[in-house]
C-alpha cells in the first residue's frame, strides 16, 4: 500500500478524526461544530507513521509460518464485529489469529514464528490494570497499542492514538490487517 493510497483511505474513512476537543500533539486543529458538538482533527503524518509501523509489523510476521497474531479488545461490541468480520473474510496466510475481550489475558505459545499483540483499547482501561507487565513478562514484546491517552511512559510499545468507539474505525483496522496479511503490501 503506497503512501498516497494510506492518505486517501485515512480521509475517507473519517481514521482522523476524534469526537470532542482533544489538546495535545497529535492533533493539528479543533473544531466545535454546535455547543455541545466538537471534533479535533489527527495529524495525519503521525497518523500515516504510526499505521506505517503497523503494516511493517504484519509484513514481517508473514515471513514466519508459525506466527500468531493476539488481538485484545476491551468493547464486547468490538469483540463481535472483528471476529465475525474475520469469520467472512478468512486470511490467505498462515497467520493465526486469536482474539480476547476484557482483562482475561492467557498465555500463548508460539513454537517457531513470533507473537504480535494487538490492544484495541476503545475506553483506555487497560492503562489501569496490569495487562502489560503480564504481556512482558510472558517475552511478548511486539505490542501495538490502540488507544487516546497519552501515556508518560510507552514500556516499547508501538502506539497508534486514536480513539476506538466508532465502528468504522474497528472495521477500518479490521480492513487493514486483513490487506497486508492476505496481499503483498509493501511500504
Amino acid at each position: 500500500m503506497k503512501t498516497p493510497l494510506l492518505y486517501n483511505s485515512l480521509v475517507l474513512s473519517d481514521f482522523g478524526i476524534i469526537p470532542g476537543l482533544v489538546n495535545n500533539s497529535y492533533i493539528i486543529k479543533r473544531k466545535s461544530i454546535t455547543k455541545a458538538k466538537s471534533v479535533s482533527l489527527l495529524s495525519l503524518p503521525r497518523l500515516v507513521m504510526s499505521l506505517k509501523q503497523l503494516i511493517h509489523i504484519l509484513n514481517h510476521l508473514k515471513r514466519y509460518e508459525s506466527s500468531i497474531i493476539q488481538i485484545i479488545l476491551a468493547d464486547k461490541q468490538h469483540f463481535y464485529l472483528i471476529t465475525e468480520y474475520f469469520k467472512k473474510n478468512p486470511l490467505k496466510s498462515p497467520i493465526t489469529l486469536i482474539f480476547k475481550t476484557g482483562f482475561s489475558y492467557e498465555q500463548v505459545k508460539s513454537k517457531a514464528g513470533l507473537t504480535f499483540t494487538i490492544i484495541l483499547d476503545s475506553t483506555n482501561i487497560f492503562n489501569k490494570v496490569s495487562l502489560l507487565k503480564n504481556l512482558m513478562l510472558d517475552s511478548k514484546f511486539l505490542i501495538q497499542k490502540v488507544n487516546y491517552s497519552l501515556e508518560k511512559q510507552n514500556n516499547g510499545v508501538y502506539k497508534i492514538f486514536n480513539e476506538l468507539s466508532s465502528i468504522k474505525k474497528i472495521l477500518y483496522l479490521s480492513v487493514l490487517i486483513e490487506k497486508v496479511l492476505s496481499k503483498n503490501y509493501e511500504i
